[in-house]
C-alpha cells in the first residue's frame, strides 16, 4: 500500500468513526441537546464559532452591469428541505437583481410532499423547481445538475458544479448555501476554481442554526481543512 493509499485509507477511518460518534452521542443523549442551548455562554460560543465559519464574497457586479466575460450562474448548495426554502429564497433575490442568469440545483432522487392539485407526491426535484417558482423566477431560469454520488457531500458538489462550469466556459460562479456552511463551501470551491478564469462568489442564507449544529459543522470544517483539502493536493501533485 502506498502512502497516499495509507492516507486515503486513514480519512475514511477518521469519517467513518466520527460519524458513528456523532450519531451514537446523539442517540444516548438527546437530552443534553437543549442542556447545550442553554449553557451561561451560549451566546459567546455563537459568535466565536460564527466568525470561524462565515465566509461571504458578494459580487461587485450584475449580469446586467458586469464586463461580458463576468457573465455567469447561481448554484443553490443542496441541503433539507427546511435549509433550501431559506436558500432559494436567498438565490432568488439574487437572479431578481440580476446575479446571475441561470439557476442550477442539485437533482435528488425521491419524494416528497404530497400534493392534492395532481394528486400524488411531489419528487425531490419537483419541490425544488415550485419553490423557486413561487420566488418568482421562470422555470426556463432554473437547470437542474445531476452529480456522481461521494463520500462528503460538500467536497463533491464542488468537484462537479466546478467541472461544469469550467467546460461550459462560465466566468463567475455565485454560490447560495447557509451561513455557517459558506466556508467550508469556499474552501471546496476554490480547491478546484483556483487559478482558472472563474470569478468565485458566496452568499448566505438567513436561516438560523443551533449551539449544537455549529459544534458539528466546525468539526466537518477541522476535518476538510486538515484531511479532506491536504488529501486532494497530495493526490494532484502525484497525479
Amino acid at each position: 500500500m502506498s502512502i497516499n493509499q495509507f492516507k486515503k485509507l486513514l480519512f475514511f477511518l477518521v469519517i467513518g468513526g466520527f460519524t458513528c460518534w456523532v450519531a451514537s452521542w446523539l442517540f444516548l443523549n438527546l437530552e443534553l441537546l437543549e442542556l447545550i442551548e442553554n449553557i451561561p455562554f451560549n451566546r459567546n460560543l455563537r459568535i466565536y464559532f460564527t466568525k470561524r465559519l462565515v465566509k461571504i464574497y458578494s459580487s461587485p457586479y450584475t449580469v446586467r452591469e458586469s464586463p461580458q466575460n463576468l457573465e455567469g450562474i447561481i448554484y443553490v448548495m443542496g441541503g433539507s428541505q427546511r435549509s433550501l426554502k431559506y436558500r432559494f429564497q436567498t438565490a432568488a433575490e439574487l437572479h431578481h437583481k440580476g446575479m446571475g442568469k441561470k439557476l442550477l440545483l442539485l437533482s435528488e432522487p425521491g419524494i416528497s410532499e404530497y400534493d392534492p392539485q395532481i394528486g400524488r407526491n411531489l419528487t425531490n426535484d419537483e419541490w425544488a423547481v415550485n419553490k423557486l417558482v413561487e420566488f418568482g423566477v421562470q422555470k426556463e431560469d432554473i437547470e437542474l445538475v445531476i452529480l456522481k454520488k461521494g463520500h462528503l457531500g460538500t467536497f463533491t458538489e464542488a468537484e462537479g458544479i466546478s467541472d461544469i462550469v469550467l467546460r461550459r466556459g462560465y466566468r463567475s460562479l455565485i454560490l447560495v448555501t447557509s451561513s455557517s456552511h459558506t466556508m467550508r463551501t469556499w474552501l471546496s470551491f476554490s480547491e478546484f476554481l483556483k487559478d482558472k478564469n472563474t470569478a468565485l462568489y458566496i452568499y448566505a442564507s438567513n436561516d438560523g442554526i443551533s449551539l449544537y449544529n455549529l459544534l458539528i459543522e466546525y468539526s466537518k470544517l477541522l476535518i476538510y481543512k486538515n484531511f479532506v483539502l491536504p488529501i486532494n493536493d497530495e493526490a494532484k501533485k502525484v497525479n
